[in-house]
């Protein structure tokens, strides 16, 4: 199990991310609205969120395709994401906002209630899980053994 957990877990997690990241990218004034609607940043800030998070998203994504010994902190980073993320919705959910999760681009058909909420923690335990079960980035090398130098 130990074994295969983490790459479930990247594959899932580069899944998710690359696919938001890329619907972020196609549009990106719905995902500054949707950043808006949460009214919990400042207009400029909204805009550098708008800017780096997807970013953000597809780089991790991609090291979870590509970079295999990286993956220790990209399910760190991974992990912090979908927390942030999953404290926004729930502050949104308690302030009664009515509004998209903002996750995937539409921004009619995902209002935030708890499934969300649960989906987005689901995503953050994974990442928190594949960081456990993960290997050291230095078990994963190729370049053989390491060798002690003789002084």
């Amino acid at each position: 199990m130990t074994r295969w957990l983490p790459s479930l877990g990247a594959y899932t997690l580069a899944g998710v991310l690359i696919l938001s990241s890329l619907i972020h990218v196609q549009n990106p004034y719905a995902y500054l609205s949707s950043i808006y609607a949460y009214s919990i940043v400042p207009s400029l800030l909204g805009v550098v969120i708008a800017v780096l998070f997807p970013s953000l998203q597809i780089t991790l994504g991609l090291v979870f395709l590509f970079c295999r010994r990286d993956w220790k902190p990209a399910f760190v980073l991974s992990g912090v994401l979908m927390l942030l993320f999953t404290v926004v919705q729930i502050v949104a959910l308690v302030r009664g906002l009515n509004i998209s999760c903002g996750c995937f681009g539409r921004p009619e058909g995902n209002p935030i209630d708890w499934l969300t909420v649960s989906r987005t923690a689901l995503l953050m335990l994974t990442a928190f899980v594949g960081f456990w079960f993960c290997k050291p980035s230095d078990e994963l090398r190729s370049d053989g053994p390491m060798v002690s130098k003789l002084a």
